[in-house]
């Protein structure tokens, strides 16, 4: 079976149209996932799962599955398929497909669907993939793993973080920012040029009507954190601005699980949380006023925060913490709970387009729901139920184009 007949469609469903909707703003993408028969390394060990991405027609609420259940890697590790990302002319799909645990023999790369007529580029052709080492190393051959792309604004980029290990020693290096050009055909273009060793880079983002990235890095010797501009229009690609937001000796907050742009492309909001005490709070970095850092005051009894959304206006932000989704308001600090769910059944949410609605992925008793509601809060409408059934069915990630 081709690489492509195994990546596409799954489960019998055939060669399922990918088509976004002809309204802007009518799909969603999601990954379901659902407990596999295969285990890793032995009958003693928990269940894997499998994974799938589907499409979530708004109007009609058809779900067409799109790539199917990826085949075991070398570790008989289940595959899973994450990291959504739509380009913006709504063609092309970018999506991770990663092993499951990144010991050696890894799997870890970026594929492109595109929607209007089912073709999937693997980029592993166009990406260095595992590198032979001399024969009787004790490192074994390292391995690339490429993961969390991001389009350009023109399309014509493609940011990810790329890692890599030795097949024999079972560790990954801290990420680094890694850009391909997929016009007019694939190719890796250099890595961007690091200011020192050791730099961990998270999270990519754009800055719209310019070749400029902004991303996390830390340093894995220095437990520090900053926030970084590169420009990819340099020759090389080079990191042109840092700011440091921790050092050595401020090691009591984690680094950020979720990380926003503002559309005027100057402020950066984001959520740090304490590493001995189980709360966040959301903090504004200025761009253009040397990366200033200014707390807005809002706390949160979660640990972990893993996404920030704005509204339309940007003068909210909406943050999934245990208790539901909340609204900040950015102007004041106040912060009002606008979806509660004590028992944490929240467990994911995405802006429309034009962010004046969300969808939101709540885990129920016996199935997951997908439903729409108005940034301002009220009825939510659902838009798809799956049922768990006894192989406890799941929505991993939500993307609304």
């Amino acid at each position: 079976m081709s690489m492509w007949s195994r990546l596409f469609g799954g489960r019998g469903s055939g060669a399922a149209k990918a088509k976004v909707s002809g309204n802007p703003g009518n799909t969603v993408f999601y990954v379901r996932s659902w407990t596999s028969d295969r285990r890793y390394k032995g009958d003693d060990k928990p269940h894997e799962y499998d994974y799938e991405i589907c499409s979530l027609d708004l109007e009609s609420k058809a779900s067409t599955v799109l790539v199917g259940p990826q085949p075991a890697d070398a570790e008989n590790r289940t595959v899973a398929l994450s990291d959504l990302a739509i380009s913006p002319d709504r063609q092309r799909l970018a999506f991770s497909v990663r092993s499951s645990g990144y010991s050696g023999h890894a799997i870890g790369y970026i594929a492109l669907l595109q929607l209007s007529n089912n073709r999937l580029t693997d980029l592993r052709e166009f990406t260095p993939g595992v590198r032979k080492e001399e024969p009787g190393s004790p490192r074994g051959d390292l391995e690339f793993i490429f993961w969390a792309p991001e389009f350009s604004p023109d399309g014509k980029y493609l940011a990810f973080n790329a890692t890599f290990s030795y097949t024999k020693m079972g560790s990954f290096n801290n990420p680094r920012l890694s850009l391909m050009k997929l016009v007019p055909t694939p190719t890796l273009n250099v890595e961007i040029q690091k200011p020192f060793d050791h730099l961990g880079c998270y999270y990519p983002r754009w800055r719209k009507g310019s070749q400029q990235l902004v991303h996390l890095a830390n340093f894995a010797y220095e437990d520090a954190l900053e926030v970084c501009i590169a420009d990819v229009g340099s020759t090389p690609s080079q990191v042109i601005n840092t700011r440091r937001l921790t050092d050595k000796a401020d090691i009591l907050w984690r680094r950020p699980g979720a990380f926003k742009l503002s559309s005027d492309q100057k402020f950066v909001y984001f959520a740090w949380g304490h590493l001995y005490h189980d709360h966040s709070q959301l903090c504004q970095l200025d761009l253009d006023a040397g990366g200033s850092i200014r707390p807005l005051g809002v706390e949160f009894e979660s640990e972990g925060i893993d996404r920030i959304e704005l509204s339309a206006t940007e003068d909210r932000a909406f943050i999934l913490a245990g208790d539901g989704i909340h609204a900040c308001d950015l102007r004041t600090g106040s912060d009002s709970l606008l979806f509660p769910t004590p028992d944490g059944a929240i467990k994911d949410f995405c802006m429309s387009p034009d962010r004046t609605r969300m969808l939101i992925v709540e885990l129920q008793d016996a199935a997951v729901v997908l439903s729409v509601a108005n940034a301002d809060g009220g009825q939510r409408d659902v838009v798809l139920s799956i049922p768990k059934g006894t192989n406890d069915s799941f929505v991993r990630e939500v993307l609304w184009a």
